[in-house]
Protein backbone atom coordinates (compact mmCIF):
# COMPACT_ATOMS: atom_id res chain seq x y z
CA UNK A 1 0.00 0.00 0.00
CA UNK A 2 1.45 3.40 -1.01
CA UNK A 3 0.77 6.08 0.97
CA UNK A 4 1.38 10.00 0.30
CA UNK A 5 2.52 12.80 2.05
CA UNK A 6 0.56 15.59 2.19
CA UNK A 7 1.39 19.64 2.67
CA UNK A 8 1.34 20.65 6.33
CA UNK A 9 2.72 16.61 7.91
CA UNK A 10 5.50 16.43 9.93
CA UNK A 11 8.60 14.95 9.30
CA UNK A 12 11.39 13.80 11.25
CA UNK A 13 14.65 12.25 10.11
CA UNK A 14 16.09 10.02 12.91
CA UNK A 15 18.62 7.10 12.82
CA UNK A 16 17.00 3.90 11.77
CA UNK A 17 16.54 0.81 14.60
CA UNK A 18 16.60 -3.00 13.64
CA UNK A 19 12.59 -2.22 14.73
CA UNK A 20 12.35 -0.51 11.27
CA UNK A 21 13.64 -3.34 9.25
CA UNK A 22 10.42 -4.45 7.80
CA UNK A 23 8.95 -1.33 6.99
CA UNK A 24 12.48 -0.67 5.27
CA UNK A 25 12.00 -3.73 3.36
CA UNK A 26 8.65 -2.50 1.83
CA UNK A 27 9.96 0.53 1.18
CA UNK A 28 13.18 -0.59 -0.93
CA UNK A 29 10.00 -2.90 -2.67
CA UNK A 30 7.84 0.13 -3.55
CA UNK A 31 11.10 1.93 -5.26
CA UNK A 32 12.06 -1.77 -7.21
CA UNK A 33 14.95 -2.40 -5.11
CA UNK A 34 13.67 -5.42 -4.05
CA UNK A 35 15.04 -7.61 -0.93
CA UNK A 36 14.73 -9.99 1.88
CA UNK A 37 13.74 -8.63 5.70
CA UNK A 38 16.82 -11.12 6.34
CA UNK A 39 18.84 -9.00 3.42
CA UNK A 40 17.84 -5.54 4.86
CA UNK A 41 18.50 -6.55 8.67
CA UNK A 42 22.13 -7.94 7.19
CA UNK A 43 22.79 -4.81 5.82
CA UNK A 44 21.53 -2.90 8.48
CA UNK A 45 23.69 -4.87 10.95
CA UNK A 46 26.91 -4.03 8.79
CA UNK A 47 26.01 -0.26 9.27
CA UNK A 48 25.95 -0.24 13.03
CA UNK A 49 29.02 -1.85 13.21
CA UNK A 50 30.40 0.97 10.85
CA UNK A 51 31.15 4.52 12.25
CA UNK A 52 31.45 5.52 8.12
CA UNK A 53 28.21 4.69 7.30
CA UNK A 54 24.69 5.38 9.18
CA UNK A 55 21.28 5.09 7.51
CA UNK A 56 18.38 7.80 8.69
CA UNK A 57 14.20 7.21 8.14
CA UNK A 58 12.07 9.58 8.08
CA UNK A 59 8.78 9.51 9.92
CA UNK A 60 5.74 11.34 8.78
CA UNK A 61 2.98 11.37 11.46
CA UNK A 62 1.66 8.15 12.25
CA UNK A 63 3.87 6.66 9.36
CA UNK A 64 6.74 5.48 10.68
CA UNK A 65 10.02 4.71 8.13
CA UNK A 66 8.31 6.46 5.09
CA UNK A 67 11.60 7.38 3.49
CA UNK A 68 15.30 6.15 4.29
CA UNK A 69 18.53 8.03 3.82
CA UNK A 70 21.79 6.44 3.44
CA UNK A 71 25.16 7.81 3.99
CA UNK A 72 29.20 7.01 3.97
CA UNK A 73 31.42 9.35 5.38
CA UNK A 74 34.78 8.67 2.55
CA UNK A 75 38.17 10.50 3.47
CA UNK A 76 39.07 12.66 0.59
CA UNK A 77 41.94 11.33 -0.06
CA UNK A 78 40.65 7.78 -0.56
CA UNK A 79 38.00 9.30 -3.24
CA UNK A 80 39.20 7.41 -6.43
CA UNK A 81 40.27 10.03 -9.17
Amino acid sequence: MEQECQRGEEMQLRKMDFGDVEQVTRLCSQIRYPALTEQIKERFQRIVRSCEHQIFVADIDEISAYGRIYMASIPYDRIPT
